[in-house]
């Protein structure tokens, strides 16, 4: 049940959080402790799980529930016992906590046009999600996280297995993977837009914050929601800032900084690559500000990298060849790598007009004029920046200079890049926040008139969500998204399983990812079924109905079509068509479904 699976993921997430924060100088403010738990917790909970898997420790949520909780409840009661207080309500809701209320609004408007984007159509997108699917079912059901010898992996071994562990763990305890990953794939991001709030906060203020906050959800390059890895490990990005932010106040947030560097890693391959320098840049600024190496973040840092090598120690060499020779869109490495990286025009920043599923380019025209203005307020104030008062400027201004070049490695005609169209995801934040800054800037002439100040900066939010907004909600409400099945030929057929219960045993002579992510069940990297699904258009119909009883399988999906160079990209192989002949001519299968004269079939055993 989704309860469940929820309740299980909250659990996990703030009681790793709670114990691994209780030892540190926390923040004073209530809220921005709770909700930063939650960010730690999860980083804890990646980095946990890549390493109970390299012991071979199964990856079973009765493991983690009790890990997360019994820990937290003993310091709870201890510090119960010992007459410490727990629990520290806010006493006052004043500029921080109307700030934290549009922080919370963003969070739930995120929350419904992601979930609800979604949730509008009853399959998966593209093949990303896809592949995940198939990873998350086989840690739910194997507990365990290693490539096989038969199947491949889209997004296991070597690809690090971070969101598909988490996505297979919170699968266990319900039975729609394609629940858990569009819920939680929605609340991922969403929760990242509070994180990045608090981790804002500590850069500019609450009323900047709240304002990166709204506009960094209203950018349309700043993630829809497509089910990918991406959203995990950006959204972990926040909480591990947040950490290194607060290592001048207490070394021992160096902790959570490496947890959160280590749980970067282990989600995703390239984007790990840009945090790295984007956290390099931070802590460049923070040795320049105070004259001085400062070893605990740099600790921080390689102690996150020796982490992480869990994974990578046995996996580095295979991921990067495989990113040397990527396939149709070149090495990862080459400036226009990618299945989307373009040279882009001031056009595309402006005037958002892609509707890419994944990152559609683009800022909006407000975003844009507010993003130059905060460029101007940053240079005139370059005095404050060269003495280090305002270090986070410095921080920001470096993210936007090397976000904005990655981007543009296709425009600029750079002799390298890596994945340059992803490189948007990143360009928001601090986008977001310089944006925020442009927003009080040209607002600052009214500072002595407050209410018409607030006025003005309302009507700054309103052309964000005018120009910027409209357009992603457009993207992410639309009815029916590209997927990897064709819309016509294909999807039809498979839209007639949902008609059984979730988990019912179906097989196909095809990649068995497509039955998983309709919330059937194949074992598709299972050596028997691998071997069968060689010799299916071979064996004869008693053969395939015995297979099928002996494992349990109650129905077969058979579809005819296959790639090819022509017009529509799919043709129809004549094999399969005649194997469906065959199979409705024996007295062993019952066709049930028939799409497009039977190019795709779905047939029940008798």
């Amino acid at each position: 049940m989704a309860v469940y699976s929820v309740a299980l993921f909250f659990a996990i997430a703030f009681g790793l959080g709670y114990s691994l924060t209780r030892f540190v100088k926390n923040s004073e403010d209530f809220f921005e402790r709770q909700f930063m738990r939650l960010g730690f917790g999860l980083s804890a909970f990646i980095v946990l799980a890549i390493l109970l898997n390299a012991l071979q420790v199964p990856l079973d949520w009765r493991i983690f529930l009790a890990a997360s909780v019994l820990p937290a409840a003993a310091f709870a009661a201890y510090d119960f016992l010992k007459k410490q207080e727990v629990i520290s309500l806010p006493k006052s809701m004043k500029t921080g906590g109307i700030a934290l209320l549009v922080a919370l609004a963003v969070f739930f408007f995120a929350m419904f046009m992601y979930a609800a984007g979604s949730f509008r159509y009853p399959y998966l997108e593209d093949e990303d999600p896809w592949g995940h699917s198939v990873g998350a079912k086989y840690v739910s059901i194997e507990k365990k996280a290693f490539d096989t010898a038969g199947y491949n992996f889209s997004y296991m071994d070597p690809y690090p297995p971070g969101y598909d562990i988490l996505m297979g763990v919170l699968l266990q305890v319900d039975s729609s993977v394609r629940f858990i990953l569009k819920f939680f794939n929605a609340l991922i991001i969403s929760l990242g837009l509070l994180w990045f709030f608090f981790m804002a906060k500590n850069f500019v203020g609450p009323s900047k914050a709240a304002f990166a906050a709204f506009a960094l959800a209203m950018i349309p390059s700043y993630f829809t929601h497509f089910i990918w890895a991406h959203t995990l490990v950006i959204a972990l990005f926040f909480p591990a800032m947040y950490a290194f932010w607060r290592i001048k106040d207490d070394k021992l947030w160096s902790i959570p900084a490496a947890l959160g560097v280590a749980a970067i890693l282990l989600v995703q391959p390239d984007q790990p690559l840009k945090l790295a320098v984007m956290v390099l840049a931070f802590i460049a600024v923070r040795a320049w500000s105070a004259r001085s190496l400062p070893r605990w973040e740099v600790a921080a840092g390689l102690g996150g990298v020796l982490i992480s090598l869990a994974w990578w120690a046995s996996n580095a060499q295979e991921m990067l060849a495989y990113a040397m020779g990527i396939g149709k869109h070149g090495s990862a490495f080459s400036p226009e790598g990618g299945s989307a990286s373009r040279a882009y025009s001031l056009a595309d920043y402006l005037f958002p007009s892609q509707t890419l599923i994944n990152v559609p380019p683009g800022f909006g025209l407000v975003v844009s004029i507010l993003l130059v203005a905060g460029l101007a307020a940053v240079f005139l104030n370059y005095r404050k920046l060269l003495r280090g008062e305002k270090p986070w400027l410095a921080v920001v201004l470096l993210w936007f200079g090397f976000t904005f070049i990655g981007t543009n490695s296709v425009t600029f005609n750079l002799p390298f890049g890596l994945n340059p169209f992803r490189f948007w995801l990143l360009l928001a934040i601090p986008v977001a926040i310089l944006a925020a800054e442009g927003a009080f800037f040209l607002s600052s002439p009214l500072r002595a008139f407050g209410p018409v100040r607030l006025v003005f900066i309302l009507l700054l939010a309103f052309g964000v969500f005018y120009t910027s907004g409209l357009f992603k909600l457009g993207i992410n409400l639309a009815p029916g998204w590209y997927t990897a099945l064709d819309h016509q030929k294909e999807l039809p057929g498979y839209m007639a399983l949902q008609q059984l219960p979730a988990n019912t045993r179906v097989i196909s002579n095809i990649d068995d990812s497509f039955i998983i992510g309709m919330d059937k069940f194949s074992c598709a990297w299972c050596p028997e079924v691998v071997e069968f699904k060689k010799g299916l258009l071979h064996a004869s119909p008693a053969e395939v109905r015995s297979f099928m009883k002996e494992n349990g399988y109650e129905y077969l999906l058979m579809n005819a079509w296959q790639p090819a160079d022509v017009p529509g990209g799919l043709i129809k192989n004549e094999s399969v068509l005649l194997r469906d002949v065959e199979l409705v001519n024996s007295t062993f299968f019952i066709p049930v479904a028939v799409h497009m004269d039977g190019a795709v079939t779905v047939f029940k055993v008798r």
